[in-house]
């Protein structure tokens, strides 16, 4: 007997998974990847992988096509970032205009490249942090969409690191490159597809549900999140692949963007910021058509973006003339008609705002030595962000920042009602967070922004490197379990953390309220004054 059972021991040695080893070589469909262990001191236990090329590079002939699946022709160092998909900020006057050396850098952590980071249309690279060795043995992954108005912005940054999500949360966290601006967003004549970077999204999400087992993931329980272009990012997804046989994700996360938000508006001249820039780089205009693509292809990069980047002046913080269409396919005009029929993913939605979406705006404007023009009773019809006639029905004594909050989470509770009508979970939530290592300037409150490193638990990698308050730091490692626990269930993870769902009582979570780390509730209607005032003017 005594044979038998060490014989049966020795079995079982022989066929159980060998012991993980931090950073150690991974088999996946681009080739082999060998790691890391996490950068972010204290985090020596998860193992990091950067710069997975997950597509072939979009260049020369695939410059401006849908993206290619990809192959190394040997083992893939994966301890080395992919180059930015866009100059970005720092480098002043580039494709988002630039804002030079603006303390506001600060608010982004390196997310909208510049500085010591380098731009190449070589940039389709995902990164993965994960902790096999401990935990469910098929984690849950969550999906990181980085922002910057489709225009700029990068995954490489100090407050995207995704170490303590894997340390902390026992989920594996993945963020990605897509193409941004022109490259990603051309609008160009007769090219096979248009809003590329999306159709990017989508392959980066075929290559995690192909691969992650192979990091100690579960390709069934996936869950998209993005901030501002990036929340967008993931709602229109849930439209663009609706009708897909697999449409991989089992759950979103929109923060400060939505589909609606996006919805696919055209130019009222089609091409137009095209052929400005095929013009300006001697390629010809609206005359030349389809030929200006291919005179494009064999126009350098860096020339195309300093074009951009002229074009770009005043049109306000990282935004260039280049972002979704509508192409019928990818993004749609009539989102909004798509939305309250339920012609979406039908996956559980988290989705939200920070309570002063333009707080950043204006801690700029103060650093640059503007100042704000003085309050003033609301005003409809031209000229003012307010339809004709909302203004009327509006409470006298809101102020101009008091509508601009409203208005700017309209989108957000659209897009929960359209899940709720559609018998869908969905969970509503305002961040309003002002924190001693997040603050910017005076009155950016809860900025446009200033979620992300509260989300990613990195809130105290700032430069100065102030730490979290007692408080704060409650209410980050909160938020983070709300986020991770929603990934590993999202139809009943929330509702075991007692987060009420966004159903006919309309109800959101106020998260970091009075910079407290308790869970607090509120009525939409106490944000959605504007909103319901809009919707009353439109009969909807």
């Amino acid at each position: 007997m005594q044979i038998v059972l060490l014989l049966a021991a020795a079995i079982a040695c022989v066929n159980a998974a060998p012991a993980w080893t931090i950073g150690q070589e991974v088999k996946t469909s681009s080739g082999a990847v060998k790691g890391r262990a996490a950068t972010r001191p204290g985090f020596s236990d998860v193992s990091e992988y950067v710069g997975i090329p997950y597509a072939a590079p979009p260049v020369g002939d695939l410059r401006w096509m849908p993206p290619k699946s990809f192959t190394a022709a040997g083992p893939i160092d994966a301890t080395k970032w992919k180059d930015d998909c866009s100059v970005g900020l720092s480098s002043g006057g580039t494709a988002s205009g630039g804002i030079g050396s603006s303390p506001l850098l600060a608010a982004y952590g390196g997310g909208m490249g510049g500085g010591n980071h380098t731009f190449s249309e070589d940039c389709l690279g995902l990164n993965i942090w994960t902790k096999p060795q401990t935990g469910e043995k098929a984690k849950a992954v969550l999906l990181w969409v980085h922002g910057g108005a489709f225009s700029t912005g990068t995954p490489h940054a100090t407050y995207m690191d995704g170490s303590r999500f894997a340390e902390e949360q026992d989920v594996i966290l993945v963020s990605i490159s897509y193409r941004i601006n022109i490259m990603g967003f051309p609008d160009a004549p007769g090219i096979p597809a248009q809003n590329l970077g999306l159709h990017d999204l989508r392959l980066a999400l075929e290559w995690v549900r192909d691969n992650i087992a192979n990091f100690g993931g579960d390709p069934k329980r996936i869950t998209i999140f993005g901030e501002s272009a990036g929340g967008a990012a993931v709602d229109l997804y849930s439209y663009g692949w609706a009708g897909a046989k697999d449409p991989i994700i089992n759950g979103i996360i929109a923060q400060s963007g939505s589909a609606g938000t996006r919805a696919g508006g055209q130019a009222k001249v089609p091409n137009k910021a095209w052929y400005d820039v095929s013009q300006k780089i001697g390629c010809g205009g609206l005359e030349a058509g389809e030929k200006t693509v291919a005179c494009m292809r064999g126009k350098s990069a860096v020339d195309i973006e300093k074009i951009i980047g002229s074009m770009s002046a005043g049109m306000g913080l990282g935004a260039s003339p280049f972002g979704p269409v509508s192409d019928g396919k990818t993004v749609f005009a009539d989102v909004a008609d798509r939305g309250a029929k339920g012609n979406f993913i039908k996956v559980p939605l988290v989705i939200g705002n920070t309570d002063h979406e333009a707080g950043l705006t204006d801690a700029f404007m103060a650093a640059a030595g503007v100042k704000a023009p003085a309050g003033a009773a609301p005003k409809s019809g031209p000229g003012s962000n307010l339809p004709p006639g909302v203004a009327e029905m509006l409470p006298k004594d809101l102020t101009p920042r008091q509508i601009a909050d409203s208005m700017s989470s309209c989108a957000s509770a659209k897009a929960s009602e359209y899940r709720v009508k559609a018998g869908v979970p969905a969970w509503r939530f305002r961040y309003m967070g002002v924190w001693d290592n997040t603050n910017v300037g005076p009155d950016a409150g809860a900025y446009h922004s200033s979620d992300v490193p509260f989300v990613f638990g990195t809130t105290e990698l700032r430069s100065d490197k102030i730490k979290d308050s007692p408080e704060e730091a409650k209410a980050v490692k909160a938020t983070m379990t709300a986020w991770a626990t929603f990934a590993k269930d999202p139809v009943n993870g929330l509702v075991g953390l007692g987060w009420p769902k966004y159903d006919a009582a309309n109800t959101l979570v106020r998260i970091a309220y009075n910079n407290q780390s308790a869970l607090n509730v509120a009525p939409a209607a106490t944000y959605d004054v504007v909103c319901k005032a809009i919707n009353s003017i439109a009969g909807s």
